[in-house]
């Protein structure tokens, strides 16, 4: 079977997951409720929705665990648990891997700004991001996908932990978009967070949620211009609306799929889908990549 790193070095796309979130809504999860606590309460649920991705044509499922550090943890009296809910959630998705595919492990902002804008200490946050990259690997996991970050100093840490498993890892930043272009939280620029990501052991690197995919389109050609390895993106579906109390996305699974061939053709070799992406969305993107 091919490992990740033959894939990243053929030719063709390799297409993520979608939203896990938005498919535990749907599930019933709770206002305040976080969602890693379903990998030890409602496992079932949750290798439920990996298979529904592997099912719709992704390559690469990302594991339930975006939140599973102790730090995190801690705030839902779960810090203890931590290694525990790595290990699982590798499982649970491994569970229902087809051959072909792969399961990143999942590693999100430890929700600490980092000193002095906020409590947030470096040494504190790297233990926090080795013992959660170190869970994951020894769960079985094929690689580590670090999202969401919207500083880069916070993703250069939890980078430096992860790539000390020796498993490919994957960082994607969060930006907005500013009359003067694109930008974090922090005001980090997408190509100097590319560069220093990429200087660190980054074997992939990108951007997630925040934009819409046709405004992630030019973002992603700016990390292109800037990065030596792949790179990677995945788009929200818009901001939701409620409809009969449930959030709906304006880009529906059709509409997104129409933009991935600009999105590709930016730069981006790895596409997935961030907050309102469902498994029809994947497929959708499944037959516009089989097509191009």
């Amino acid at each position: 079977m091919a490992d990740i790193e033959s894939r990243l070095k053929g030719d063709g796309i390799l297409l993520l997951d979608g939203a896990m979130g938005t498919q535990l809504m749907l599930k019933g999860i709770k206002a305040g409720e976080t969602s890693e606590t379903w990998v030890l309460n409602r496992p079932d649920d949750v290798s439920a929705i990996h298979k529904s991705y592997f099912d719709a044509g992704a390559d690469i499922v990302i594991t339930n665990t975006f939140g599973a550090t102790p730090i995190k943890l801690s705030h839902f009296g779960l810090s203890k648990k931590a290694e525990e809910i790595n290990k699982v959630g590798v499982e649970l998705a491994k569970s229902v891997c087809p051959d072909g595919g792969f399961v990143a492990g999942g590693m999100g902002p430890s929700g600490k700004l980092l000193k002095p804008y906020g409590d947030g200490d470096k040494d504190e946050l790297f233990e926090n991001f080795k013992l959660q990259s170190v869970a994951l690997m020894e769960g079985g996991a094929d690689l580590i996908v670090i999202e969401t970050m919207m500083d880069l100093n916070e993703a250069e840490i939890a980078l430096k932990a992860a790539v000390s498993t020796n498993l490919p890892v994957f960082v994607s930043i969060t930006f907005d978009k500013k009359k003067r272009g694109y930008f974090t939280m922090m005001g980090n620029r997408p190509e100097d967070a590319a560069k220093s990501l990429i200087d660190l052991g980054a074997r992939v690197v990108g951007a997630n949620c925040t934009l819409r995919i046709g405004d992630m389109v030019e973002l992603v050609k700016e990390i292109s211009d800037a990065s030596s390895v792949p790179v990677m993106a995945e788009p929200n579906a818009g901001s939701p609306e409620l409809e009969d109390g449930k959030p709906k996305y304006v880009d529906g699974p059709k509409d997104f799929a129409k933009k991935l061939p600009d999105l590709i053709s930016a730069g981006a070799k790895i596409v997935g889908g961030c907050c309102g992406t469902t498994p029809e969305t994947t497929m959708e993107m499944r037959k516009v990549i089989d097509s191009l």
